[in-house]
């Protein structure tokens, strides 16, 4: 395996889209933006693009991962009120009206005389009240468009909604070049030539209609080492724990909006490649439920 020219193509594209989003973390990190959001598919890259810059300009970030409660986003945002907080797929935010309230005070505020934007949170009720000014930065990362939520479309206004919109090419090409460096763990290692063997095999069963998730790659390379290290113990082949990665993540029904979003990508994709119309209707009925054009024309519409 190695990278063809139309790999090296498809990698400078995605890392084109991918440094929009560096360049973004980065103005927030210079404190020249109250933060952004970041949403696309799972497994593209998104919260790692947004924690390896953070982490090459050298800038400390408070990351939320697992559930936030009114109190304790208040209480963390209080605590460290300066610093970038980074909120990775954290959907009741976007759910509870009170963290909401939270989170458009932290982003927006009036300015005084000299320009500052003053952004002051309260929190509590009278006489217990408490209030602080915020001077930090929020990103998010999702999986749904701010516009698709009725309750999200007063935090679009607040600060900017990035997509991150990657084809099955570029994707394949990101797992490529992962692949050709080889993989290391705590648990162990894997050669280029492993690598790329298990990326062949994975190509080969994922399904054509599902977007490729590099998260998935990671975990067939760890199953990879175990089956190596536990040879003795494990009866399954490398292959079937490759194909169980794949048939126990991919058979998960999509939402309205991931589907939405995937077949963005596709119709992306198809537009750079040399088809009749005939051949173009055979591809899209194949990845996608639609069984004419109109559909694949109306999400090309939606890229422009």
């Amino acid at each position: 395996m190695k990278l063809t020219d139309d790999d090296k193509r498809h990698l400078q594209c995605l890392d084109k889209k991918c440094n929009l989003i560096r360049d973004r973390v980065s103005l927030c990190a210079k404190e020249f933006g109250n933060g952004a959001y970041i949403w696309g598919e799972g497994g593209i890259g998104k919260s790692y693009a947004v924690i390896n810059q953070l982490d090459l300009l050298g800038t400390s970030y408070i990351l939320h991962n697992t559930r936030l409660s009114p109190p304790s986003l208040f209480q963390s945002l209080e605590k460290h009120p300066k610093d970038v907080h980074v909120a990775e797929d954290v959907e009741n935010i976007f759910t509870e009206r009170t963290t909401m309230n939270l989170v458009r005070s932290a982003l927006w505020g009036q300015r005084d005389k000299s320009g500052k934007q003053r952004r002051i949170i309260t929190y509590g009720v009278h006489p217990v009240a408490r209030e602080f000014e915020f001077d930090g930065q929020i990103i998010f990362t999702g999986n749904r468009p701010l516009h698709d939520i009725p309750e999200l479309r007063a935090l679009a206004t607040r600060i900017p909604v990035i997509h991150l919109l990657a084809t099955r090419p570029e994707l394949i090409a990101r797992m490529k070049s992962l692949a050709l460096h080889g993989y290391r763990s705590n648990k162990g290692e894997l050669t280029p030539e492993i690598c790329c063997e298990v990326l062949d095999y994975l190509i080969t069963v994922y399904p054509a209609d599902r977007m490729y998730d590099i998260r998935i790659l990671i975990r067939c390379f760890d199953d990879r080492i175990g089956s190596i290290t536990l040879d003795k113990t494990i009866s399954s082949s490398w292959r079937e724990l490759v194909l169980s990665q794949v048939s126990s993540n991919v058979g998960t029904p999509a939402t309205r909006q991931e589907r939405i979003a995937r077949e963005r990508s596709i119709a992306l994709e198809l537009t750079g490649k040399k088809m009749s119309k005939k051949e173009l209707l055979t591809e899209w009925q194949s990845r996608t439920d639609h069984k004419t054009l109109d559909s694949y024309y109306r999400r090309l519409r939606t890229l422009q």
